[in-house]
């Protein structure tokens, strides 16, 4: 997506049937002090989501779980203030669609 004065840069690609969100934050000047990748799976048709597959998460993963208006996310988020390597920044996407895996096969049947 390209840059617009009120919002902070995106892109979104697809992995393994994934769609991932990527977007940069607190940009100044052309400089971004943060990545972050972010995948949702949609449960609006069900009656409540189970806080408990968050919560066992949260309190084993370095990437955050989290519901919003009847969808599932995980984010995960690289500082990038100061730079960065291509081989940090494919380590990172890979961790993350590791759990992205890891992470749907934790959460309910539909």
């Amino acid at each position: 997506t390209p840059t617009q004065p009120d919002r902070d840069p995106t892109m979104t690609f697809t992995s393994g049937g994934h769609e991932i969100q990527v977007w940069l934050s607190s940009c100044k000047s052309g400089v971004c002090s943060r990545a972050t990748a972010s995948t949702s799976w949609d449960y609006s048709d069900a009656e409540n989501l189970d806080l408990d597959v968050v919560n066992e998460w949260n309190s084993n993963y370095y990437t955050q779980a989290y519901t919003y208006e009847g969808s599932y996310y995980l984010d995960s988020t690289m500082p990038i203030r100061g730079g960065f390597t291509q081989a940090t920044l494919k380590a990172w996407i890979a961790d993350y669609l590791d759990d992205v895996s890891a992470f749907e096969d934790e959460l309910p049947g539909e």
